[in-house]
């Protein structure tokens, strides 16, 4: 009886690993993963609202910026705004001929990879928008509508 009760313990030790799906997957681990990757998109989706409130003007006095500074930095986010549409471009068409030969997953990298692009260029042509526009804290709507000639100044 000893000796199979030893030998039915090792059975079970040796198989029981092999049964554990959840082991096998790591699920402990996936779980923390997710956790993580939610906690990341509620800080990055999340607004923040500006520690300052202030005018155009008073936030120029404050970082000593001359309308010369002003005038460089419209221009770099102008110049940035066209890398980052002229990038998103190139990876959008080629996200499309990577789908047409086949490449999914490819595809899908690149069509991301564009999708990015066009958010950051959104970013820098708001910035261009707010400098342009000598005002700080724009909405979406007032860019949107200044992009269409509605703006009232």
């Amino acid at each position: 009886m000893g000796v199979m009760r030893s030998i039915g313990g090792g059975v079970k030790w040796t198989l029981k690993p092999f049964f554990e799906v959840s082991k096998w997957f790591a699920a402990e681990e996936v779980a923390h993963q997710a956790k993580r990757i939610r906690d990341q998109a509620v800080d990055v989706g999340g607004l923040k609202k500006s520690e300052r409130s202030e005018t155009f003007a008073e936030a120029m006095a404050r970082l000593d910026l001359t309308e010369a500074d002003i005038l460089i930095k419209q221009r770099a986010f102008l110049r940035l705004t066209l890398v980052f549409l002229a990038m998103s471009a190139v990876a959008l068409i080629y996200a499309i001929y990577l789908f047409w030969e086949g490449g999914v997953w490819s595809g899908a990298i690149a069509f991301v990879l564009g999708l990015v692009g066009l958010g950051y260029a959104f970013r820098y042509h708001f910035w261009f928008f707010q400098v342009k526009q000598r005002r700080l804290g724009c909405t979406v709507r007032e860019w949107l509508q200044g992009q269409a000639g509605e703006s009232d100044s």
